[in-house]
């Protein structure tokens, strides 16, 4: 099917869901009042994209999920956190390893606005969502730069990206959104590529960003990562993925620039939470840190006896020829004599990669 074809049914099924009405979840004044804390949870689902935000007003967002597989994982974990439903969904892009699961979550998660950018592919994955949005009765928004999502009591949600309205390559499609609450900006990137990055207009800091395209090459460019000045980026990304992300270069260029680097890959499921002042970190096996306005979320630990590399940041364990090793910011790197079991009992967990044992 030629892509003006795909475009045209793409625009009429978003004209005819949106009059719809899906079972959105209940307006926020019916809400329990709000919690005060922004929490944001970038799912593991290997090489893929999902993440959960709880918002401080008490609603909640997706922002894609994952592949195929994943899908359920992704609506499992919502549960988990004690929701049942979700108030914004945003699918970035029509890749499946960023939609896939989006058809699980809609059958198994109450779902209030979709945004879905105006762009199209010839796949079963992406027809299937279309089939399952239009049998859930909800509505498509499109999602574009410029576009607000939500804004009061020091909280606003909204879209810097595409700024085209056609684009070689659908990453570049993807959908990019900002979540500031109160001084406290999270930026988050989809698979968008330099040229996207390049139109980016205005002040595109941030403390928090979901690096883009999982840290390939195609992303991440200097300028990017110069004028976003991020305390913290994450990536997300499967283990021993076969297009080696994320690029060694891309790392390097957030560490250099001041970023602390969390990887689903080594770290799991990251969390990062804020009160509107201060930043705070963790994942799936312990806490990592937290800062203020600018400071270092972890101290290094002092140097002893060289058997293992750790990544204070990370909280991971290595062997010295691991390439992860290699790759630890100087301020994160430290050496111990101490056995794994002993570190393992100090909140430091095994590299996946090189696996080390006593």
């Amino acid at each position: 099917m030629k892509k003006p074809v795909l475009r045209l049914i793409f625009l009429l099924l978003v004209t005819l869901l949106s009059a719809g009405c899906g079972g959105a979840p209940a307006p926020p004044e019916q809400r329990q009042e709000a919690q005060g804390v922004l929490r944001v949870h970038y799912i593991d689902v290997g090489q893929g994209d999902a993440t959960f935000i709880e918002l401080p007003n008490g609603m909640t967002m997706l922002i894609d999920a994952g592949d195929v597989g994943y899908g359920e994982t992704v609506a499992d974990y919502i549960r988990k956190n004690g929701h049942t439903s979700l108030d914004y969904i945003v699918a970035t892009h029509p890749h499946a390893d960023h939609i896939g699961g989006m058809e699980a979550v809609l059958d198994a998660i109450d779902a209030g606005d979709i945004y879905m950018p105006r762009a199209v592919a010839a796949t079963r994955t992406y027809e299937k969502l279309l089939d399952k949005i239009a049998a859930k009765g909800l509505e498509i928004k499109t999602a574009r730069a410029g576009v607000n999502v939500l804004a009061g009591d020091g909280l606003s949600i909204d879209m810097i990206a595409p700024n085209a309205e056609e684009y070689s390559d659908l990453n570049n499609y993807s959908a990019v959104v900002t979540v500031t609450y109160e001084s406290v900006k999270f930026l988050f990137m989809g698979d968008a590529e330099i040229l996207s990055e390049n139109e980016l207009s205005g002040d595109i800091r941030a403390d928090v960003v979901k690096v883009g395209h999982h840290g390939s090459d195609y992303s991440s460019g200097q300028s990017f990562v110069d004028k976003v000045k991020a305390h913290y980026a994450v990536i997300s990304v499967g283990e021993g993925n076969s297009y080696d992300h994320p690029s060694p270069d891309v790392v390097k260029r957030w560490e250099e620039a001041g970023a602390t680097v969390y990887r689903t890959d080594l770290n799991g499921t990251v969390i990062i939470s804020s009160g509107g002042a201060d930043i705070e970190a963790s994942y799936e096996t312990g806490q990592v840190g937290s800062a203020g306005e600018a400071s270092d979320p972890v101290p290094p630990a002092a140097e002893t006896a060289a058997v293992w590399v750790l990544n204070t940041g990370t909280k991971k364990i290595h062997y010295p020829d691991c390439r992860f090793a290699s790759q630890i910011k100087e301020g994160n790197r430290a050496k111990s004599g101490k056995t794994v079991a002993e570190l393992e009992a100090e909140g430091f967990d095994a590299c996946g990669i090189c696996k080390p044992r006593d």
